[in-house]
């Protein structure tokens, strides 16, 4: 295990440009349950990440130093993330870890410090969660309460002060607005279709008959054919 040294700044502010290692990027404590945590990683590199061998270690206040994971496998890609949960059951993320602890019976808890070990125990980046912490860079992280976490910048920054780079983030759902039901909309009156009146069939002509004069004595009837 690599020197641990507590309550110090290890190296002047840095711009993210100059953050050219894999950093702690995101830390839940606990959610559901004191279990329901996780440590996501994050890679502001252009290259990827072999993780084997790195490892991922827990100090309490008082100094104790345990493995949550002895033994990362895996590849973290440029820009990439990779996501450790406490173990499955425990863990309720809807993303999918890419590793699980190797030691399912520890848990972080508020004045821990979470540490990222390289292959050749160098450590890489380190946090101090909360005013209790003895171990932190500059300043400890803020505390986050359940079902909140400690979230570090978007680009990746590590300025080497846990209380600038880390803040807080909720991740309980966002209640949808409930909306006024004074101030809902009335629709507009529809207005009544105008029949249109439907054309009044003329009634046939009813031929009226007509009388044939009776022809009187002496007269000639003529009678013309349509026929020639």
């Amino acid at each position: 295990m690599g020197l641990i040294i507590f309550g110090a700044a290890l190296s002047p502010i840095v711009s993210a440009q100059e953050t050219n290692h894999v950093v702690l990027y995101e830390i839940q404590i606990w959610g559901n349950t004191t279990n329901d945590e996780f440590v996501d990683l994050y890679s502001p590199t252009n290259e990827a990440v072999d993780l084997s061998g790195w490892s991922l270690v827990r100090t309490t206040a008082g100094g104790t130093v345990s493995n949550l994971v002895a033994n990362i496998t895996g590849v973290i890609e440029t820009k990439g993330h990779f996501l450790i949960a406490h173990s499955e059951g425990a863990y309720t993320g809807t993303r999918e870890p890419d590793l699980y602890y190797s030691a399912p019976s520890r848990n972080i808890a508020a004045g821990n410090a979470v540490s990222l070990y390289d292959a050749e125990d160098v450590r890489v980046d380190f946090v101090g969660i909360g005013p209790e912490a003895t171990l932190y860079e500059t300043a400890p992280a803020p505390l986050p309460a359940a079902h909140e976490s400690i979230i570090r910048d978007a680009s990746g920054t590590d300025t080497n002060n846990n209380a600038t780079d880390f803040s807080i983030k909720s991740s309980l759902p966002t209640a949808a607005p409930t909306q006024d039901p004074t101030s809902a909309p009335t629709s507009a009156p529809t207005s009544a279709p105008t029949s249109t009146p439907s054309a009044t069939s003329t009634p046939a002509q009813t031929p009226v008959p007509t009388a044939s004069a009776t022809p009187g004595p002496g007269k000639i009837i003529a009678r013309f054919s349509m026929f020639t």
